[in-house]
């Protein structure tokens, strides 16, 4: 497949084989180093239709949470940077629960409208829709009351113009983990000082 880059306009080619099939895909570009998203290609047949799964309570990510209570999500592939991120959430009193794969991440969101959701470059690989894709599809009214958080090398941290461009609230350079409380709680007020402004505009004019 011949794939060019929206954002610097480089022709790529992909092998076939290595598209995961009826999944969207996306990885980084190798000049621009920005993310390139691939739609889905082929799929399974209509013939071999997907069972529906069956409840389980145990993948519900939290028993019970105080109402006011904010909750969190870990999306990070190593275990060190999920367990300095999850401690400095929980410092900040909320309540975290964290995945260690794409499934169990896309299944803990489908129970809990976490408040934030921290995810690394290394968690949402290309093999199929991952966290960010998912969280960019959201109805913007649920969307808005998520503040999402991307780890990565490629960014700056507090790089605004990056967030922008990735579609989150705020981007950690995984660098500067040291400080990530402290960069969590700047970005976590900002975020709830603009939507308190924005909220309070709706509810003047009749919109909310």
């Amino acid at each position: 497949m011949d794939i060019v880059c929206n954002s610097c306009q480089a022709k790529l080619s992909i092998a076939d084989h290595k598209l995961p099939k009826g999944k969207k895909a996306s990885f980084i570009c190798p000049q621009c180093k920005q993310r390139i998203r691939i739609p889905a290609i082929g799929g399974p047949s209509q013939e071999e239709p997907v069972a529906p799964r069956a409840y389980d309570a145990t993948e519900k990510p939290f028993d019970f949470v105080e109402e006011d209570r904010r909750t969190a999500l870990v999306c990070m592939a190593g275990e060190a940077s999920r367990t300095q991120v999850s401690d400095a959430l929980e410092a900040m009193g909320l309540a975290v629960t964290w995945a260690t794969d794409v499934n169990q991440a896309l299944t803990r969101m489908k129970y809990h409208l976490f408040n934030v959701v921290v995810v690394d470059d290394e968690f949402d690989t290309p093999e199929q829709t991952g966290v960010l894709e998912t969280l960019r599809a959201l109805e913007m009214v649920s969307r808005r009351r998520i503040f999402v958080v991307l780890v990565t090398q490629r960014f700056r941290t507090l790089d605004n113009m990056a967030a922008f461009h990735e579609s989150v609230n705020l981007v950690v350079n995984g660098k500067s983990l040291n400080d990530v409380k402290r960069i969590f709680v700047r970005g976590i007020q900002d975020h709830d000082r603009f939507y308190a402004v924005f909220t309070d505009s709706l509810k003047e004019t009749g919109k909310a």
